[in-house]
């Protein structure tokens, strides 16, 4: 790695961006995919099937949501939605990193159930929607892992963890034990 950092390809004015430069440069290739007339633009339709064409499931309150933040009267006629555009919405939908506002926005996309809590059925939709398969038992040992009560994380500890605040993080159930003996 050169001791001169790179340039952010990133232009927009969000503050709280909390996508690594990695990550923006991934964005910028699956954009730029999505960017079939070469214009510097893409519609949110092609997000929706570039998502579709990875197996990702689009059929999510989330996603739809997204579309319809990005399919609005300005993007229409500009023709698409350009970069920056395109990067502060993933942002936004993901959530910073940064605001008690933005982690509860990521805190949201696992809590199904709207329940302020994510259980294992939440995690097992999260997976399901990513296309992916999670055994019951890795589901359970992550929450047992991640919270205080073993069986659900809450927005408390979720921001703990996504904020790196006062991470406590347990084995065993003698070390929860021990936890709640000190406090």
């Amino acid at each position: 790695m050169s001791a001169v950092a790179k340039k952010s390809i990133y232009k927009g004015g969000n503050k709280n961006l909390s996508l690594s430069q990695e990550e923006l440069e991934q964005l910028k290739q699956a954009f730029d995919l999505m960017d079939v007339h070469s214009n510097g633009r893409i519609k949110p339709q092609d997000i929706k099937e570039l998502m579709q064409s990875q197996g990702l499931n689009t059929d999510t309150d989330n996603f739809y949501k997204l579309i319809c933040d990005l399919d609005n009267t300005e993007s229409q006629k500009k023709g698409g939605i350009d970069f920056e555009q395109f990067i502060d919405a993933i942002n936004y939908v993901l959530g910073d990193k940064i605001s008690k506002d933005g982690t509860r926005r990521t805190f949201l996309l696992f809590d199904n159930k709207n329940s302020n809590k994510i259980t294992t059925k939440d995690l097992e939709k999260i997976a399901e929607d990513l296309g992916k398969y999670m055994k019951p038992k890795d589901r359970k040992n992550m929450l047992e892992t991640a919270s205080k009560s073993g069986y659900d994380l809450t927005f408390n500890e979720f921001n703990d963890i996504m904020t790196n605040n006062n991470i406590a993080l347990y084995d065993s159930e003698d070390e929860k034990e021990g936890n709640k003996k000190k406090k």
